[in-house]
């Protein structure tokens, strides 16, 4: 099965999102989550990465809001505080599955792509020139973040000044680090940045990378099911489902 073409990748990311929004009831957004964006993410193969993205924010996001609506509140927006903790509970669970599947949607849409297919789907997107490098750069970046956040944790570790090299030791440890990390994203950044321009690595680029053949009907339908998903909401929302 051939990729999706770029420009139709973002739109239908656009409109997943929007269809997610629009969801007002957990069947709206379970029904497309378990049919449509769970076998996209095993199709691309970083299930790995996903499930780092939801145990740091989709879980986190989903009982915190649960907590705050069903204990705290105990009601959803439209009733006094104290009077329904079941429904307060229920409107945040809904809020908080909300917000994953719109973190997974954003993940299909962006983090998903692979390394090799990167600037040929930014270049489908419009992307040129120099907001291309930035954007490849960017993307180059972040392992590199960690990569070297661990390198600071490590040798903070060593020094003593923590206690074990664990989650919550780096968590507590994220405000003395954050000094060392920013200043040496923007040294190789800048580094990478002259690097590409004496290579000319972006001409290159630009030259070299072949257009790839994109599926039709892979396109049709994407868009096709995003849509039916929209409309679906929207229907739901304006009283008629």
């Amino acid at each position: 099965m051939r990729a999706p073409h770029p420009k139709v990748r973002a739109l239908a990311t656009a409109l997943a999102i929007a269809a997610a929004l629009a969801s007002r009831n957990l069947p709206l957004l379970l029904v497309p989550y378990a049919l449509g964006i769970l076998p996209l993410v095993l199709m691309s193969r970083k299930i790995g990465s996903y499930l780092r993205l939801i145990s740091v924010l989709g879980v986190p996001v989903v009982l915190a809001l649960v907590m705050v609506w069903g204990v705290l509140v105990a009601a959803p927006p439209n009733e006094p505080p104290q009077t329904n903790a079941a429904g307060g509970a229920l409107f945040g669970l809904e809020t908080g599955v909300r917000i994953m599947i719109m973190a997974s949607i954003a993940f299909l849409g962006f983090a998903a792509v692979s390394p090799r297919e990167r600037a040929p789907v930014f270049r489908g997107w419009g992307l040129r020139g120099d907001m291309l490098g930035a954007v490849l750069g960017a993307f180059a970046l972040v392992p590199e973040l960690g990569e070297r956040a661990d390198q600071v944790i490590t040798a903070r570790y060593a020094r003593g000044l923590i206690g074990r090299a664990r989650w919550y030791h780096r968590l507590v440890s994220l405000p003395r680090i954050l000094r060392p990390l920013i200043a040496w994203s923007l040294r190789s950044a800048m580094q990478r940045a002259e690097l590409w321009e004496h290579r000319r690595v972006i001409q290159r680029l630009e030259i070299q990378t072949p257009e790839r053949r994109y599926g039709r009907w892979e396109s049709v339908a994407l868009v096709g099911l995003v849509s039916a998903w929209l409309a679906w909401s929207l229907a739901v929302l304006a009283g008629v489902g």
